[in-house]
């Protein structure tokens, strides 16, 4: 939460930004029962966000 105190006669220019990676991969894996050794096989495809970061806030005050 983030209090902002305006004086009079003023305008607030708010600008929020963030920066995300969309990926698409195709993927091949083995898992392993270490117990009992089995393996089974595992492809198949993913879509979707794999990392956002850099949020940012800027807040510039000026006069009307």
């Amino acid at each position: 939460m983030l209090t902002v105190k305006i004086p009079p006669k003023s305008k607030l220019d708010i600008s929020r930004q963030i920066m995300a990676y969309q990926l698409a991969c195709s993927f091949d894996a083995i898992l392993e029962n270490t117990t009992t050794g089995q393996r089974y096989s595992l492809r198949g495809k993913w879509s979707g966000l794999l990392q956002y970061d850099n949020p940012s806030t800027t807040l510039t005050q000026s006069a009307l």
